[in-house]
């Protein structure tokens, strides 16, 4: 029998990102960089799968699953850092190029594309940076 996972290869996602998005100084796996990169960065994890029941059928399995990854995005909250924009603004253009090169695209894997689900301010150290998180979801299923 086939293995069912992994259901989508988040390097696939963090591979999109890093080359969508110019604006980044860094893009890696959240769960297995190495610490601290350059900022901006993007830190990309998968948030959460959601499985619906497998429907009753004899001889194989396709289990519908929703899966959810969130993007990390992290600015310095310095005053002013960047002289080209405000930090304001560099997290407008952050969110919108990771908006730009998730919405709509269908990652290896997948049997949807990626839809937008909304985004929050995450939490941070007073003393380290700024990070807001942006999710995207999709659809794929565990197929034996």
């Amino acid at each position: 029998m086939a293995n069912p996972l992994p259901l989508i290869p988040l390097a696939d996602v963090v591979r999109r990102i890093y080359e969508e998005c110019p604006s980044f100084a860094s893009v890696q796996h959240a769960i297995t960089s190495g610490g601290q990169d350059a900022l901006p960065s993007a830190l990309v994890s998968p948030v959460r799968y959601i499985a619906d029941p497998p429907p009753q059928m004899t001889g194989f399995i396709m289990q519908p699953v929703r899966m959810m990854v969130g993007v990390f995005i992290q600015v310095d909250r310095e005053q002013d850092p960047y002289p080209d924009y405000p930090l304001a603004t560099l997290l407008d253009v952050l969110q919108a190029e990771v908006r730009g090169a998730l919405v709509g695209w269908v990652a290896p894997g997948a049997d949807l594309p990626f839809d937008y689900v909304g985004g929050e301010l995450a939490p941070y150290k007073n003393d380290g940076p700024a990070i807001w998180r942006e999710d995207f979801a999709t659809a794929t299923e565990i197929r034996r």
